[in-house]
């Protein structure tokens, strides 16, 4: 849980430096090195804008894999919430978990939020 918690922490921190304008290669890999995608840039998520984190869902654990989703949230400065999911996968090697790569090669995106006849947001 630490790893995935520090790779939370950095998906959410805005990169020092690095405006929501800039261009660069958003999801390219190394090996060595893998980092997750930047919703920031992905999205051009404005300066005033905060990321947050809704859920984690759809678990897929193994005893050297764990895969999961995360929705994130933010309110641009003009508009409505904007709802964001994108998949991650850690991999365990030499007693200890890291972040490995994406197992799509584009995030799943904005979602749709609809209320249910329950009253819950449910959000594809």
């Amino acid at each position: 849980m630490p790893a995935i918690a520090s790779m939370t922490h950095q998906v959410l921190t805005r990169p020092i430096n690095q405006p929501a304008e800039r261009q660069v290669e958003v999801g390219v890999e190394r090996e060595d090195q893998a980092q997750p995608r930047n919703i920031y840039q992905i999205q051009n998520i404005e300066s005033s804008a905060q990321l947050y984190i809704q859920t984690l869902k759809n678990w897929q654990v193994k005893e050297t894999s764990i895969q999961f989703s995360s929705d994130y949230f933010y309110r641009p400065s003009q508009g409505e919430k904007v709802n964001f999911r994108d998949t991650y996968v850690f991999t365990k090697s030499q007693n200890r978990w890291q972040f490995l790569k994406h197992p799509q090669s584009e995030p799943d995106g904005v979602l749709k939020c609809n209320k249910t006849a329950e009253g819950w947001m449910r959000c594809d």
